[in-house]
């Protein structure tokens, strides 16, 4: 867990730490308790590094799209870089 916290920080995660206190702090100083729950969950995310909200792409598991029948969190650049576009051919 130690390890998940200090390592592979990106702007993502900075961006979503940040954007989870805000809401904390903002949604609590209004007394609107489900804000405050959505942002800890936002925060979360961002703390401990998880990608698609249940952190299966966390290690590099993260599979290019097409590789297999599953669907994986990859981004749209890994999924991009590996499908090929299909040749397509002249009807005459």
């Amino acid at each position: 867990m130690k390890n998940r916290i200090l390592t592979d920080w990106t702007i993502q995660r900075v961006f979503l730490m940040l954007i989870g206190a805000f809401i904390i702090v903002a949604s609590l100083a209004a007394h609107q308790w489900l804000a405050a729950a959505i942002g800890g969950f936002l925060a979360a995310m961002g703390l401990l590094g998880y990608k698609s909200g249940a952190g299966s792409c966390y290690g590099g598991s993260c599979k290019p799209y097409g590789t297999s029948s599953e669907s994986t969190c990859c981004t749209l650049a890994e999924q991009t870089a590996t499908v090929e576009e299909p040749e397509t051919s002249a009807i005459a």
